[in-house]
């Protein structure tokens, strides 16, 4: 699901079928067979077979011709297993506790203000024993109640394409949706927008600080600043906006207008492929 997460919004079936057809669905696929193979031969302890007939079928094998995805998204009524902000704003009271008439608390993640962490299910319990049962919340600092979401990178490191010319840089910045490296980071320059409606350089926010998502969603608690060090001419992307310009790897992807796309991707003057020397890319973890 997280190869899919910034395409969710767009997705207008309950599944979707993953082909190895096209350089995407291909790359999914391999990489989804890869850690199948991984588990069987290291991560089954309780294994009835030995690591040299695992590796034997596994190596024999080949990776599937197509997958099909399951996603909980809007085209799937009351958001199938839960309540997500993004699906349905009119409900949200009711989806988050639909049983309440017949004296029946849903306690789970999915259907608290933090969604995807057990935090969640602690806080939707505080919550329910708060509100219909008189029980002050346990702890001795604020428990935030509004809709927060939490995200994370894919890497502890922000990661970089080595290339050794312009013609290398200009094809692996072509956009392949999807695969290849996970380049996820932006110049310190870049401004984020905060919880109290300011803006800060991405490179002064800190951990612990309190920052708008974007998405309609909600505020993010900053858990984690990922800074990398370049000090090399690598790949940039450049959008100018009415903050300024724009400054991160091309196949970061970022929402306009609705659309999650990757930056590199914009065309007819909307973005700006270069190459130039950058020192440091960040990012956070929320």
């Amino acid at each position: 699901a997280q190869f899919f997460r910034r395409y969710q919004r767009e997705r207008p079936e309950p599944v979707t079928i993953i082909s190895n057809s096209d350089l995407e669905g291909k790359l999914f696929l391999e990489h989804a067979h890869s850690r199948l193979s991984e588990f069987h031969l290291y991560g089954n302890d309780a294994a009835n077979y030995t690591g040299f007939l695992a590796n034997q079928v596994m190596s024999s094998s080949r990776p599937p011709e197509f997958g099909v995805l399951s996603t909980w998204n809007a085209a799937i009524p009351w958001a199938g297993g839960g309540w997500h902000s993004w699906t349905d704003l009119e409900n949200v009271e009711l989806s988050m506790q639909p049983l309440v008439d017949s004296n029946i608390f849903v306690v789970n993640e999915a259907y608290s203000l933090l969604q995807g962490w057990a935090e969640g299910a602690i806080k939707s319990a505080d919550s329910v024993l708060e509100e219909y049962f008189q029980i002050p919340r346990p702890w001795n600092f604020t428990a935030f109640d509004f809709n927060q979401v939490v995200a994370q990178t894919s890497s502890t490191e922000c990661a970089v394409v080595e290339v050794e010319d312009t013609s290398a840089a200009e094809e692996d910045d072509s956009g392949g949706g999807g695969g290849g490296n996970p380049a996820l980071c932006f110049t310190g320059d870049a401004l984020v927008s905060m919880a109290d409606g300011t803006t800060k350089p991405l490179a002064d926010v800190e951990e612990g600080d309190m920052v708008m998502t974007g998405t309609g969603m909600g505020y993010g608690l900053v858990t984690e600043k990922l800074v990398h060090e370049v000090d090399r001419i690598v790949p940039i992307a450049t959008m100018e906006t009415p903050f300024g310009p724009l400054i991160g790897e091309p196949s970061h992807p970022i929402l306009l207008e609705g659309e999650w796309k990757e930056l590199g991707s914009y065309t007819g003057g909307v973005v700006e492929l270069s190459m130039a020397h950058v020192e440091y890319f960040y990012n956070l973890e929320i």
